[in-house]
């Protein structure tokens, strides 16, 4: 058992980064547990609920962005109690700033999400709909053309095409290209003068979207727009976000959404709000209709993005996702590219078991074992690993040496030897202990 701990180099012993996400898993939104549970194959999954929970929430960590540039780490989710996430590798100031803040995140975040599934968002799109209909009457509407603002706003507006039985021909694209005569196309490549509009008139170009949480993107795409009155229609948004928009817009004719959300910003931040306030006053300079602390969207093609700010880099960046991928199209794509760097650690079955607070993480060139409650890491090299698999999973050391010499061309008795001798190191190491022995609870020191 190599217990090389050095500093630097390229061999230097990996950091260890505990998240302490135990006292969470009564607050993860039903999307953590729907009926019936399924597993990302369609399998269903044979796992207690908690640990398919925690499981979920590892899941939809590994498609943040901040994982991905964590290239050289792993997260190792123990479902034993006392169940947690530990983070190893090689990890900079950047990183270890990002992980730091998750716990505080996930408290206030969780608490927040509202995930609207297919059904949900079939419904909202008709109640967007009715809103147009009162809002300009079918005469207008017939009139309008429409534009999906990508790519979100894209898949709302083809259920809304539906809902409102719209032609193709008031369908268009967001950009420039194809075969439309430029003379009939704006920035936007949208013929903003149909054949079908009256003498003199201009009719609306309705802007599509998933949801608006700060406005930015409308204002983005605001500007690509020639002149022509507008209409901003969303499932989902603040209603003092949409007065904003249309105080601040002359060209903006209506903002409407099927849905309002909830801004949970004093709550979370009590006496700190107005300097959180001020402080991304500044950071915006200006660029943006609305602060506040929304509600936690998430859908079936896509999570919105939700800007932290990063000490160490003085700057924002997206921040952690919280959307299972099996309940998301873009976490679980995006997260496919590091799924083999999220490593589960099932409970033993047998008379042993890792002592609260153990973690396993595996790694190319062997293995790191580590306590966060001890503060203890070793490196695990050639057999070792797989001696303290073997010991949990077949239930004593003369049943892991026998199971090790079924796998390994190797000299039984020198099998036996390394087994008693690891097991002895991992129970004196603090690693490794007898199943009997009460359990420590997630917050004892």
């Amino acid at each position: 058992m190599n217990n090389d701990t050095a500093p630097t180099g390229a061999d230097r012993m990996p950091r260890v980064v505990g998240l302490d996400v135990d006292h969470l898993l009564e607050l993860l939104p039903d999307v953590y547990t729907g009926e019936p549970h399924f597993s990302p194959q369609g399998t269903p999954r044979t796992e207690p609920v908690q640990a398919g929970q925690l499981q979920a929430l590892a899941r939809a960590l590994a498609s943040s962005p901040a994982w991905a540039q964590m290239e050289e780490a792993v997260m190792v989710v123990r479902t034993a109690p006392p169940m947690g996430i530990a983070v190893m590798g090689q990890l900079d100031a950047e990183d270890l700033s990002r992980l730091e803040g998750l716990p505080d995140q996930l408290e206030s975040e969780l608490r927040r999400v509202r995930y609207v599934n297919w059904q949900g968002i079939e419904e909202d799109c008709e109640l967007l709909g009715q809103r147009l209909t009162d809002h300009l009457g079918r005469e207008a509407i017939e009139q309008a053309q429409f534009v999906g603002i990508p790519r979100g706003g894209v898949v709302v507006l083809g259920l809304l095409a539906y809902v409102l039985d719209l032609r193709p021909d008031q369908l268009v694209g967001a950009r420039t290209g194809g075969t439309t005569p430029d003379s009939q196309v704006t920035a936007a490549g949208i013929d903003r003068t149909p054949d079908s509009a009256p003498a003199g008139s201009q009719p609306a170009l309705v802007v599509v979207d998933d949801c608006a949480l700060s406005g930015l993107r409308f204002r983005r795409f605001l500007e690509e727009q020639t002149e022509g009155p507008v209409v901003f229609a969303h499932l989902y948004s603040h209603p003092t976000l949409r007065s904003k928009i249309e105080e601040t817009e002359e060209r903006v004719r209506a903002v409407l959404s099927a849905c309002d959300l909830n801004d949970h910003a004093r709550e979370i931040l009590g006496p700190d709000y107005e300097a959180w306030r001020a402080r991304w006053e500044e950071r915006a300079g200006g660029d943006t209709y609305w602060l506040g602390r929304p509600d936690r969207l998430g859908f079936p093609w896509s999570e919105p993005e939700i800007g932290v700010w990063n000490p160490i880099t003085e700057r924002e960046e997206p921040g952690w996702r919280l959307i299972p991928p099996e309940a998301c199209l873009r976490n679980r794509v995006e997260q496919r590219a590091s799924a083999n760097r999220v490593q589960f650690q099932p409970p033993a079955t047998g008379p042993l078991r890792t002592t609260a607070g153990t973690y396993l993480g595996q790694f190319e060139d062997g293995a790191v074992l580590a306590n966060l409650r001890t503060g203890k890491a070793v490196r695990l090299s050639g057999m070792a690993p797989a001696i303290w698999q073997c010991l949990l999973a077949e239930g004593g050391v003369t049943q892991a040496a026998e199971a090790l010499a079924r796998t390994y061309d190797a000299d039984r008795r020198m099998i036996d030897q390394d087994a008693h001798r690891m097991y002895n190191e991992f129970v004196e190491a603090g690693f490794l202990e007898d199943a009997d022995t009460e359990p420590a609870s997630a917050h004892d020191v």
